[in-house]
């Protein structure tokens, strides 16, 4: 959790812990010459912001980072299991930006202390949980963004379409306990907004060359076009062992899986037999299909096709997946 650099993680740290004091100092005493209790509250849930943030930066650097520097395929090759690797970088962030959160509502405790009306310990208390669902509640969902994006900024642009509906449920937690009837308002919108949400993030398409394939560029322009047509995917890369495709499609649950394979020899339909047991659409592409069994699987022969056949295409698209897509 370091900034990196001689010394980047001691500034790194000083400057963590002197935002929540300086914020939280600010925050306590303005709240302290709020009338009632709500707005009291009010005023010191952003607190709950910053472990929020905090747990969201570091966790998505833990994990969509760590694949961007070819670290997070080493720690998934140990002996450990995929879930505790995956549990205990969860359960560090949440830890450490709780205790950043933590730190401000101190700095908010001791400043209300000089105003008129003090926080009670009850507010802080409540704002302190609200803190650590927050931080849970983004480590939770920056795991989800990692495994899904390509990079650490496209995982930061997923984050923030759900950064709204965390600060709803935060905030229907305070209202649960000083005006129930609105919290829980707040708590059923955000529901339904994140259920939403998460039907729309499960529609990925998984991108991989078969084992002993080299050939990813025609994939990269297959990644680039669907990105155009808004449908998230993932590129495996060359030469995907097939138990790294199985692991990957446990992990992400994607709709569907597209093998490319350039030559014959490189078109083994192991890979596909071994999809089989999931619930997920197999898609081959690649001149190396053109003789070789597919195992049930769908063909696409061109990237017209392919886009018909994934983003689900009308009028134009549509004529082009029936020219280059059939049942084999």
């Amino acid at each position: 959790m370091s900034s990196g650099g001689p010394g980047g993680g001691r500034r790194g740290l000083i400057g963590r812990v002197a935002f929540p004091v300086i914020f939280g100092a600010f925050l306590g005493y303005q709240a302290g010459f709020a009338r009632y209790g709500f707005g009291r509250a009010a005023a010191v849930f952003p607190i709950a912001l910053i472990a929020m943030g905090t747990a969201s930066t570091l966790i998505v650097d833990a994990v969509a980072g760590e694949r961007e520097r070819h670290t997070l395929e080493t720690l998934l090759a140990s002996p450990a299991a995929d879930i505790g690797i995956i549990a205990g970088k969860i359960a560090a962030v949440v830890l450490y930006a709780w205790v950043i959160g933590l730190i401000g509502l101190f700095a908010v405790g001791v400043a209300s202390s000089f105003a008129p009306v003090p926080i009670s310990p009850t507010v802080l208390v409540v704002v302190s949980l609200v803190a650590l669902l927050e931080a849970v509640l983004a480590a939770g969902f920056g795991v989800q963004f990692s495994l899904h994006a390509d990079s650490v900024r496209a995982a930061g642009r997923r984050f923030g379409q759900y950064a709204v509906i965390m600060n709803m449920i935060g905030a229907g937690v305070i209202g649960l306990v000083v005006a129930p009837a609105s919290g829980a308002v707040r708590l059923g919108i955000a529901a339904v907004a994140a259920s939403v949400l998460l039907i729309i993030d499960a529609a990925l398409i998984l991108l991989a060359c078969t084992e002993g394939e080299q050939h990813t560029l025609p994939l990269a322009a297959l990644s680039a076009a669907l990105a155009e047509a808004r449908v998230p995917s993932r590129m495996l890369g060359a030469a995907t062992p097939v138990r790294s495709l199985e692991r990957a499609v446990r992990e992400t649950r994607p709709e569907a899986v597209v093998l490319w394979a350039h030559r014959a020899e490189t078109a083994s339909p192991g890979a596909l037999r071994a999809l089989l047991r999931y619930p997920v659409r197999r898609l081959v592409a690649g001149p190396g299909w053109g003789t070789r069994p597919a195992a049930g699987a769908e063909r696409v022969t061109t990237l017209a096709g392919a886009i018909a056949a994934l983003a689900g295409r009308a009028g134009g698209g549509a004529g082009d997946a029936a020219g280059d897509q059939r049942k084999v």
